[in-house]
């Protein structure tokens, strides 16, 4: 039970509170009456002001973005990022890792991320040295001395020196191992006058010999007590390759029952012991496909990050943005050669004028397939390349003087 005066008590502090309740309104009322409602016409006579403070806070606002945008390009840049899993397709199968033996486009892709040679091919073409730091010729140009790099290392941790150089020459040699590189080095005699140096001796001179130095070296702790004979089907090739390239083997996965749909993945990891820059990518994998239509359906399902070897990209891929296309130009040209002794092509000007009547420019725009128009019988990365000595240029008037002067004279048909 509530007494009387407490009751009443209630009842004067709940009317107290009313009241206030009342006045704070009346005041709330006041105030925006006096301060908002009777002013707001104020905002007319500013308007302009308000307005020229409202567009140069725009102004500034997007002269900032825009000035952010425009200077990033000189204190940022891209830079590769550590990790990431990359998997290319190619035309093809895995036979073989070991560079004395891979020849096909698979096996070639492996092998040249697992095995590293004395020389190789820069980003321009150019050849420089993988595992040589230097090479040097004698004024004859048939002894060679080549010097390795420092503390160059397999992918198992062991040493790499000249005499796993020699031994890889030299089973190359051996008729007994059928190395598809015999014919190349046949009366090549290797020195080994230190572990870090090899001199190869030639038969006779030939400038472009450091050409042939750029397939892989392979391990002699490994193969040295390997028959010659037994090496094309050792072990070594398929299960446990050991290189010095920029990746190691990883695993190998095969897949399909029939030869149709037999697929390879060989699985690459970086090799810690790589002489040049570590790959940042933590995983590279090559599938060899047996058509383009399989390779094409794994791109288009988002299996593949990139596909080698095809012959021209599909309509449907040339319109997606994310894909790219690269051609990598082969070193190497088509040439045709007129036969001098001929009777009709012994005649200069009759050369000459067939070389005037070709249009090389329409000839490429006539295949299914990227090409570049070459104009010397030799290519800047070769040796002897003068960029001097061209070809001589597409004009048929100059080509049917020539004939005329040759005697060649035209019919009425």
């Amino acid at each position: 039970m509530m007494d009387r005066s407490t009751r009443l008590r209630w009842r004067r502090q709940y009317r107290r509170s009313k009241r206030q309740v009342e006045d704070f309104g009346t005041q709330t009322e006041n105030n925006l009456e006096r301060l908002f409602f009777r002013r707001i016409h104020r905002l007319i006579e500013v308007r302009r002001f308000v307005f020229s403070w409202l567009l140069l806070l725009s102004l500034l606002i997007i002269g900032v973005v825009l000035q952010t945008r425009g200077l990033s390009s000189y204190y940022q840049e891209l830079k590769p990022s550590p990790g990431g899993i990359y998997t290319e397709g190619v035309i093809g199968s895995f036979t073989n890792a070991n560079p004395l033996y891979a020849v096909g486009s698979v096996d070639a892709s492996v092998s040249h991320l697992v095995f590293a040679g004395l020389m190789k091919y820069d980003q321009n073409n150019r050849l420089v040295g993988d595992l040589a730091e230097k090479w040097a010729v004698d004024e004859r140009g048939v002894r060679y001395t080549i010097t390795l790099k420092d503390n160059l290392k397999w992918q198992d941790g062991k040493p790499l020196t000249s005499s796993d150089v020699v031994f890889t020459y030299q089973t190359i040699q051996n008729p007994d191992a059928k190395s598809p590189l015999l014919s190349s080095w046949q009366g090549i005699k290797m020195e080994t006058p230190d572990p870090r140096t090899v001199v190869f001796v030639l038969p006779n001179t030939l400038s472009s010999f450091p050409y042939a130095l750029t397939n892989g070296i392979v391990p002699k702790h490994l193969l040295g007590s390997t028959p010659a004979n037994q090496l094309r089907s050792a072990r070594f090739n398929t299960v446990t390759p050991v290189g010095s390239g920029p990746f190691k083997w990883g695993n190998i996965e095969v897949t399909g029952t029939t030869p149709d749909d037999r697929e390879e993945k060989v699985g690459l990891i970086p090799n810690e012991y790589y002489h040049g820059n570590i790959p940042k990518l933590q995983r590279i994998t090559i599938r060899a496909f047996r058509s383009e239509k399989q390779m094409l359906q794994s791109f288009e399902n988002q299996e593949l990050t990139a596909m080698s070897g095809l012959d021209s990209v599909p309509d449907n891929l040339r319109n997606i943005d994310a894909v790219q296309e690269h051609n990598i130009p082969f070193t190497g040209e088509v040439i045709v050669f007129l036969k001098t002794s001929n009777e009709v092509l012994k005649d200069v000007k009759v050369r000459q004028a067939l070389v005037h009547a070709v249009d090389q420019i329409d000839i490429v725009k006539g295949l299914n397939r990227p090409a570049i128009v070459s104009r010397s019988p030799l290519l800047p990365p070769h040796i002897g390349y003068d960029k001097s000595v061209t070809q001589l240029p597409p004009n048929i008037e100059q080509a049917n003087k020539l004939l005329d002067e040759a005697g060649w004279i035209r019919g009425t048909d």
